[in-house]
């Protein structure tokens, strides 16, 4: 049933972002898993708790900087 499908989806969506997802050391990358923060030099000590976001077409680009209170959204996500 693909209600179903799309529900058990964004579950595993919310899961994911909320609680398995480590945002102070990892890059979401549609391109690469597992991408770490430090691989592409976007470590800021001063943001380490910041969302870094790889952009699908400039690499380069770190999307992420642009969302606005990361933390709480990650908490609303976790319960």
């Amino acid at each position: 049933n693909s209600i179903t499908n799309l529900g058990c989806l964004l579950h595993d969506f919310f899961r994911h972002y909320g609680r398995n997802f480590n945002s102070m050391t990892n890059v979401v990358s549609v391109t690469r898993p597992n991408l770490k923060k430090e691989d592409k030099y976007w470590v800021d000590r001063s943001k380490i708790w910041a969302l870094s976001v790889e952009s699908p077409l400039n690499p380069d680009d770190d999307i992420g900087g642009r969302v606005f209170q990361w933390r709480a959204v990650k908490n609303v996500f976790s319960h």
